[in-house]
């Protein structure tokens, strides 16, 4: 059966890498997330905020456009999208990551629609 095209723009999180090392550290690699996103008629592709938080605050965050700048996108594109994620700047940073398990991944498209998923922040998914 088809598949109804979303009403809104809706993100799917498919991978997530952890982050290697630590922030400024030689070995230091970002976290990275995959994303798949679907929109419910052809669009410009929007700027979307990524944060991953928790009770005490964000620990990542990044704010995502298309490279190009004039890429559309349209209903049922399913390609994978990679982004890498920044820490957040705080001075608790490192104590903040180092306590956290778990953590909400959070996305929002600007005046369209936002979402987000518990997910473990230390080890790689799906």
């Amino acid at each position: 059966p088809a598949v109804s095209p979303p009403t809104k723009v809706e993100l799917t999180f498919t991978k997530f890498e952890p982050q290697h090392g630590s922030p400024g550290g030689p070995d230091y690699r970002n976290a990275r997330l995959t994303y798949r996103i679907s929109v419910p008629k052809r669009m410009e592709y929007p700027v979307i905020n990524f944060s991953v938080e928790t009770s005490s605050g964000k620990l990542f965050e990044r704010v995502s456009r298309l490279p190009g700048g004039s890429a559309y996108i349209e209903p049922g594109d399913d390609t994978e999208h990679t982004v890498a994620l920044d820490p957040a700047s705080r001075d608790d940073w490192a104590d903040a990551y180092a306590k956290t398990d778990h953590a909400m991944f959070n996305w929002s498209v600007e005046g369209e629609s936002s979402g987000g998923i518990e997910k473990p922040l230390k080890k790689a998914w799906p």
